[in-house]
């Protein structure tokens, strides 16, 4: 796991060398920064989307994004240690693997990323219900625990 830290580290302190600190964007320059950091910090700023019309730009690297994403979640998927990360971005990773969506990226490449964050706006959703369904449980069994210890003092002071 550490490794994996140091690697992640690695990877942006690179990314931030390559391409510089400041979100600049010239000649389609950055957008692979810019992605990185839109989709680790979610901002709800208006640079949020404006990744997607990097790609855009070039039929090639919108292709070549799909193609390379096809490929991530079929090797994550052949290891069973990210099943439950990927299980988090079932909507992003289906989006993706969906042959209909394929067809909208070649025909209108902006309403495929409109549709692709509208799919990671649906995980980080079912994410935060999922945090307020686990809270409900611990609440529930430090309640349990709670009512327990006092009808335990109770019948102790009889």
């Amino acid at each position: 796991m550490m490794k994996l830290l140091v690697y992640i580290a690695l990877l942006f302190l690179a990314l931030v060398s390559a391409y510089g600190g400041s979100h600049r964007r010239s000649g389609g320059r950055g957008f692979l920064f810019q992605l990185v950091i839109d989709w680790s910090h979610s901002s709800g700023d208006n640079n949020e989307h404006s990744w997607k019309f990097d790609f855009c730009e070039n039929e090639t690297v919108a292709q070549s994004f799909l193609n390379q994403s096809r490929q991530l979640i079929s090797d994550l998927q052949s290891n069973g240690s990210y099943g439950q990360a990927l299980q988090k971005r079932a909507q992003f990773i289906s989006y993706i693997q969906n042959d209909t969506n394929t067809e909208l990226l070649s025909s209108n490449c902006t309403e495929y990323f409109c549709g692709l964050q509208d799919a990671r706006e649906l995980d980080k959703q079912a994410l935060e219900q999922q945090k307020q369904n686990d809270q409900t449980v611990e609440n529930s069994f430090r309640q349990l625990i709670q009512s327990l210890c006092e009808s335990m003092m109770n019948s102790g002071d009889s």
